[in-house]
């Protein structure tokens, strides 16, 4: 864990201690003494409003304490610490609550008594997700008050975790009805490359294309040179999805495209909106956001209004904002140099008269409602997990309270409050809180008129609302006359003619290619963007053509090889008590007859758009149902050789001879196989996974083998027993007998290892379609090497049978 040259930790004591890990500084900066050969690590960048929140978070703290009816004769205290944005620090803090509020030691409390209930934090999901990982091992409760990823719902993975916000898969819902109602129907996505940008990108995608709605393109964060240049403004959609995690680099990047993108309209969804960064510059005029709902409550104005060194001395954040924001130089003179030295401005003495006020009136977001609810429903859970000692005049002992933090989530699952709106709120099965998000206008002081609208802090105007918990049709509320559009527009045109694009066909694959040289991920239009009849058969096939016709050619040759298969089976039948049949071990040719036809229907598992239930399958099954024909035609082999060991008079061979011992051997060899497939499903099992890196501009679906060694096992053992059989055969193909099909063995295995010998190396350079092309190409030169050994023998087995 590094060490920071600046710890922004508070703290009060308390019966019970509730931790709190919030991020008011946005990034970590190195700095060094001259001379010295280590950097030092220090949090820099603060923000009022992330600030507020803190504050609303200590506001809460004493507010309970001051309420009679909840945790009578109980004093809530805090350890509260500023995360900086850093997911490592993060952890360190965490620790470092858990541990004690002065040392770090992991799985030790350094506490007179292990009173932490819970934790309240963090706002981003970047940061509460590695927290709920790590909180929920120990089992402590989390209430976040601002992470919306998708994947924190997932009770199983996060049972510990709560949130006062919902997800954002209801405000991309929200977001795609928005556009359905100003008719936008092309749109670009600026995602970022990160898990969550993952996530959020493909349910985004998923979204608009159920609803009609064309992304034109895709551009991340390290395609910056796309962003600098003029390709951008060739696109025609003149609006701009985010999905991802916000950061200072993305704003970075944006900014620096500022003069291209500055006729586009961005939407943000909350957890853009909340990084107050984003709201100020030319290029995010007339934008549209969502917002969690504002709501102001009695004495927590009073308190963000006065705050200022005087009232709060030891205040190590409200130090950090005197010195940034006025450039005023404290008392702390180590921090005075560091700070100027990371961010470049010069200190002045100021006067004990200057005040926050002019810095106060920025924009007011929803968040510390949040806060103060995430708090509220913490310490409602407390005291209904204390009342029945309350009740009994039992004061239960401090330290058993390790013991029953643990049953916290349990009461917080059943929890209903009513909150500072007197509404009640409770927990959803997913662990959130319902809300109603505001959808708001930003507008630029430079570019605000008069209109008729609640301009609010000549900043934003609120135009509508979404409250999911509605019929569909009411969700959403939208004020589209309050709305200034860039350039004073009565209104926005994000409404592309699609039929007349799609007319013009070669122009539009000559765009498209133009476009993934460099660099943009464009997105073909699918039949879903626009009516049948606007749609030009030809484009549909021009797209799906080459994929439609490989999986046709591969259903055909399956076809083709079961039909092969059921023609021999239908002989072997009508012959079963002939002396040939008999001879060659008819239940043995039996088996690898309906084993090479259930291997021949694993072929369709390959065939198609795979998914996590044909990635799991379609390896293993083949593996497994192929590794019994292989060994069915070793222990078939070993018979051949054994039977000619035992035609000399007296020899100890022929106890061997029988069905006893070409089962086991079909049994053990198989086995090893069944084995290998069961810990490949149960410690690395395959899986779906996008390849976006191979070809620029598209986006490969393929199957992850998960286990490369179970994989290369599986595969590495059916080449030897193929290998095997091939050695024993060649021995003992010459050695005189009607019935010796030692020599069709030789030639069936030589053929099998030749393929295969021939595939692997294209296996591993193809991608894609091809890569699945060489697959079953393989899996069929192998099924038709098997069954050529048993048909030799059907071609005379007539004439011998009827043999006098």
């Amino acid at each position: 864990m590094k060490n920071y040259t600046f710890e922004y930790k508070y703290s009060q004591a308390g019966d019970i201690i509730i931790g709190g890990i919030f991020t008011v500084h946005s990034q970590i900066r190195r700095w060094q003494y001259e001379g010295e050969k280590f950097y030092k690590m220090v949090c820099a960048n603060a923000k009022f409003r992330e600030y507020r929140h803190l504050l609303t978070f200590i506001f809460a703290i004493n507010d309970i304490n001051s309420n009679p009816d909840i945790l009578p004769n109980i004093t809530l205290g805090y350890h509260l610490y500023d995360s900086c944005g850093h997911v490592n620090k993060v952890i360190k803090d965490v620790l470092q609550i858990m541990s004690g509020h002065s040392v770090t030691a992991p799985n030790y409390s350094c506490m007179d008594h292990d009173n932490v209930a819970g934790y309240i934090g963090d706002q981003g999901s970047a940061t509460s997700l590695p927290m709920a990982q790590f909180l929920g091992m120990y089992g402590y409760t989390q209430v976040s008050y601002g992470a919306r990823d998708s994947i924190l719902s997932d009770r199983r993975l996060y049972p510990h975790f709560f949130r006062t916000v919902q997800d954002n898969e209801m405000q991309f819902v929200a977001l795609v009805k928005l556009l359905m109602y100003f008719n936008w129907n092309f749109v670009i996505i600026f995602a970022t490359n990160d898990d969550i940008g993952e996530r959020e990108l493909r349910f985004l995608s998923t979204e608009l294309t159920k609803s009609g709605i064309c992304i034109e393109a895709i551009i991340f964060p390290s395609q910056i040179k796309i962003l600098r240049s003029s390709v951008i403004n060739k696109l025609k959609a003149e609006v701009i999805l985010l999905c991802g995690t916000s950061s200072r680099l993305v704003h970075t990047i944006l900014v620096q495209a500022a003069q291209i993108v500055k006729n586009k309209t961005f939407i943000f969804t909350t957890s853009w909106s909340q990084d107050s960064i984003y709201l100020y510059g030319d290029w995010t005029n007339c934008s549209l956001i969502f917002s969690p709902l504002r709501y102001r409550f009695n004495g927590l104005e009073e308190t963000f209004l006065s705050f200022h060194p005087s009232t709060r001395p030891h205040d190590p954040i409200l130090e950090d904002l005197w010195i940034t924001s006025l450039h005023c130089v404290s008392k702390n003179d180590l921090k005075n140099d560091v700070l100027q030295y990371t961010i470049s401005i010069t200190l002045q003495n100021c006067s004990g008269e200057k005040h926050f006020t002019n810095r106060s009136n920025y924009f007011v977001d929803g968040v510390p409602y949040r806060v103060y609810t995430a708090v509220q429903m913490m310490a409602q859970a407390l005291d209904d997990m204390y009342k029945p000692f309350q009740m009994s005049g039992i004061r239960k002992e401090e330290n058993e309270f390790n013991i029953y933090r643990r049953k916290l989530r349990h009461y917080m699952k059943l929890l209903c409050v009513n909150d500072l709106k007197t509404d009640k709120v409770c927990f959803n099965d997913k662990g959130e809180i319902p809300e109603t998000l505001e959808i708001l206008h930003f507008i630029n002081k430079r570019h605000q008129k008069t209109t008729g609208g609640n301009i609010i802090e000549g900043l934003t105007a609120t135009v509508g609302s979404f409250d999911g918990s509605r019929a569909p049709d009411q969700q959403l509320n939208i004020s589209s006359l309050v709305i200034i559009w860039i350039d004073n527009k009565s209104s926005l045109n994000s409404s592309v003619d699609l039929g007349h694009i799609a007319g013009a066909q070669k122009s539009v694959f000559q765009e498209k290619e133009k476009l993934s040289n460099k660099g943009i991920n464009y997105v073909a239009m699918t039949v879903s963007c626009v009516p049948m009849e606007k749609f030009p058969i030809s484009l549909m096939l021009k797209t799906v053509k080459s994929v439609c016709t490989l999986n046709g050619q591969m259903r055909q040759e399956t076809i083709l090889s079961s039909s092969t298969i059921v023609l021999i089976f239908g002989i072997f039948s009508f012959f079963w008590n002939t002396s040939v049949v008999r001879a060659n071990n008819r239940n043995l040719s039996f088996l690898i007859l309906v084993s090479l036809k259930l291997s021949l229907l694993c072929i369709l598992l390959f065939i198609g758009k795979p998914v996590d239930t044909t990635c799991m399958l379609r390896h293993i099954c083949f593996g497994i149902i192929f590794t019994v024909v292989l060994s069915s035609i070793l222990a078939k082999t070993i018979m051949v050789c054994i039977a000619f060991k035992a035609t000399t008079p007296g020899s100890s061979w022929r106890k061997w001879i029988g069905v006893k011992l070409p089962n086991a051997i079909v049994m053990i060899l198989s086995s090893l196989q069944v084995l290998n497939g069961i810990l490949w499903l149960s410690l690395s099992p395959p899986f779906q996974e996008l390849d976006m890196d191979s070809y620029p501009g598209k986006i490969i679906i393929q199957c992850n083998e998960g286990s490369r060694l179970a994989f290369y096992f599986m595969l590495g053992y059916m080449g030897f027993l193929a290998a095997v059989s091939l050695i024993l055969a060649f021995m003992v193909r010459k050695l005189p007998d009607i019935y010796n099909e030692a020599k069709y063995i030789t030639f069936s295995m030589l053929v099998f290892c030749s393929v295969w010998i021939c595939a692997i190396p294209a296996y591993l350079s193809s991608k894609g379609k091809n890569m699945v092309s060489v697959e079953v190409f393989a899996i069929l030169a192998s099924e038709t090497a098997a069954i050529a050994f048993d048909q030799p023998c059907y071609e005379s087995q007539d004439k011998r049978s009827q043999k006098p």
